[in-house]
């Protein structure tokens, strides 16, 4: 099912999100939940949940709707919102989809001085992560994808009999921890709502007028990335183990750069280059697909890690930073 969910809001017992969410589809009879969560979209406690079902919901788009949180058998508050809807003529084939602005939040785990100006050149840069919170990763990427058990390197943390395994795996949680922290100085959040806003993002993949690649993990929370080469992330045992906090299964993973068309338009190239996960070239279509469907109009061209000419462009990349 489509899950969506606001940004947090700091130092506050009276939160206010004013944020909208959009489906398309929605089946008349349709319960939705709400779930009030501390400032971890992962990690974060429960602290209660409202729920409220379509065939009984008054869809005035001015009229607010208060609904009680309860957590367990106990209240924990009113929650207010406001439902709109608009008919249409029922498709047998249609799916329960999201759509709208994609929601993003960047990170930064070396200072909050990095996000103060996101056109700068800073060093602090190439320390900064992503979550780009995608729709629809389950109906494109509907299985998952089990870490690469003939990755002698993983096997040390994933393997159960393996005595390294109980440690090194706080260890990776303790990096995902510190480099996703949601902080209210440190994070920037924001929507995307066109290629052109993605790409701005990620700056065009250039820092101080070089290229960079980005290691990312899709899982079904969303998109989550940091520049391949850089300092701040080099000496960690796998960007693709921190990035998913050492989840034993993830959507898919691989590495992504911007390229430039010769009439200068961004193109975002994507691949399945993950030894931690290794998730197959097969399913690389349908990875396209995802990324066209969140930002539609997008050019992607998505690459398997043997294509040739793409492993020659990742090498100069990476060399450029040596």
């Amino acid at each position: 099912m489509p899950m969506a969910w606001s940004h947090p809001v700091f130092d506050s017992v009276n939160p206010q999100w004013n944020e909208k969410f959009y489906f398309n589809n929605v089946p008349e009879d349709s319960t939705f939940r709400l779930i009030v969560l501390e400032t971890d979209m992962i990690d974060g406690d429960e602290r209660g949940e409202a729920h409220f079902n379509t065939t009984h919901t008054n869809f005035d788009p001015n009229e607010m709707i208060s609904l009680p949180i309860t957590l367990g058998d106990r209240k924990a508050g009113i929650i207010s919102i406001k439902v709109n809807r608009q008919q249409v003529n029922a498709d047998s084939n249609a799916v329960l989809e999201e759509v709208g602005p994609v929601r993003y939040s960047v990170h930064s785990s070396y200072r909050a001085g990095a996000l103060k100006k996101l056109t700068s050149d800073d060093e602090d840069w190439e320390s900064l992560a992503y979550i780009v919170q995608l729709h629809n990763v389950p109906l494109y990427l509907p299985n998952d994808n089990e870490w690469n058990k003939n990755y002698t390197k993983v096997q040390r943390v994933f393997a159960s009999d393996h005595p390294e395994a109980p440690i090194l795996r706080e260890i990776v949680k303790k990096q995902h921890a510190v480099v996703y922290k949601h902080e209210k100085k440190s994070t920037k959040y924001g929507y995307l709502t066109s290629p052109d806003d993605f790409f701005h993002l990620v700056r065009n993949g250039m820092r101080h007028g070089k290229p960079v690649l980005f290691t990312y993990v899709i899982t079904s929370q969303g998109w989550f990335f940091s520049e391949t080469g850089a300092g701040f992330f080099k000496d960690m045992l796998s960007k693709h183990m921190m990035h998913s906090n050492i989840a034993e299964s993830v959507k898919y993973a691989g590495e992504f750069r911007i390229e430039e068309e010769n009439d200068g338009t961004s193109k975002l190239v994507i691949d399945n280059n993950s030894g931690t996960y290794a998730p197959s070239s097969k399913i690389l279509p349908q990875l396209k697909s995802l990324m066209e469907n969140n930002f539609p109009g997008i050019i992607c061209e998505a690459l398997s890690r043997e294509n040739e000419a793409s492993a020659k462009r990742r090498k100069e990349i990476l060399d450029a930073w040596e």
